[in-house]
């Protein structure tokens, strides 16, 4: 799929993360986990899949290991990922890859048959590589009749090894809360200045909200690190993030970021 397909699925349809939202488990210690030398490469896959409230666009990816051997849903840094934990775990994650011409064959676990991959092969990051470079990704929840919220998130990678980045999520009521008089509505941010959120009621009987802020800006601003297919980011707060990261392409405009893509605004 290419770029402006996925932008404009992106759009209408929201997205899906390809897992749950509970933390993965079956990590290494940092960078104990398995190294570029192993990895044949990664593809990535996007497509619309279907939900109980419309039409998701969902992120998979696969990691290719040059001993033929396949995983899919690949959540972690390949760098962190603890492959016995993973197989004993998750076996059906696993599977067998083969190239053939031109084509990249996987195979199905249950039939035993060979089907061409779906997606594309990305690009990891050079050692150490600076970019200057700020993107962003967007992400539209719906409930139904019951609301929904969008989040948008920018992030921006200077030249220095330095990062910042910054988020806004708002949300409201839908169809059931407003037949019943109701209107609901929340706003919350997050940037290098801090964060806040805010509500609003309204009714036939008044209007009322609220709101809060912390001090979290020295979460959102820091240094990071790009290797292989491993992004690194130490907050001024003192907390370390590593999570997955690849381009999709040579001309890097389009940055796989933990589970998102993350594209530059043209």
């Amino acid at each position: 799929m290419n770029r402006s397909v996925w932008l404009a699925a992106l759009l209408l349809c929201g997205t899906a993360a390809a897992q749950g939202d509970d933390v993965f488990k079956w990590v290494t210690k940092p960078g104990k986990g398995i190294q570029m030398a192993q990895i044949d490469s990664i593809y990535y896959d996007g497509y619309l899949m279907p939900t109980p409230t419309g039409t998701a666009f969902r992120e998979d990816t696969l990691l290719l290991l040059r001993d033929g051997t396949v995983y899919s849903g690949l959540q972690v840094s390949p760098a962190d990922l603890d492959v016995a934990a993973s197989r004993k775990n998750e076996p059906d994650e696993w599977g067998k890859w083969k190239k053939q011409g031109q084509k990249v064959l996987v195979q199905d676990p249950d039939t035993g048959k060979w089907d061409e991959i779906s997606g594309f092969k990305v690009v990891p990051a050079t050692p150490n590589e600076r970019v200057g470079i700020t993107v962003e990704a967007a992400n539209a929840v719906s409930f139904g009749s019951f609301g929904g919220f969008s989040t948008f998130d920018t992030l921006t990678f200077n030249k220095d090894g330095t990062f910042e980045r910054s988020g806004v999520t708002i949300g409201g009521g839908g169809t059931a809360q407003a037949a019943g008089g109701v209107s609901v509505g929340s706003t919350s941010t997050s940037g290098k200045d801090g964060c806040s959120s805010a509500t609003s009621t309204s009714s036939s009987a008044g209007a009322g909200g609220g709101g809060s802020t912390s001090n979290c800006g020295k979460d959102n601003q820091g240094k990071y690190t790009l290797n292989g297919y491993t992004a690194e980011f130490r907050s001024a707060s003192g907390k370390t993030q590593r999570v997955l990261f690849f381009f999709w392409d040579k001309k890097k405009k389009d940055l796989f970021i933990g589970d998102t893509t993350f594209s530059k605004e043209e």
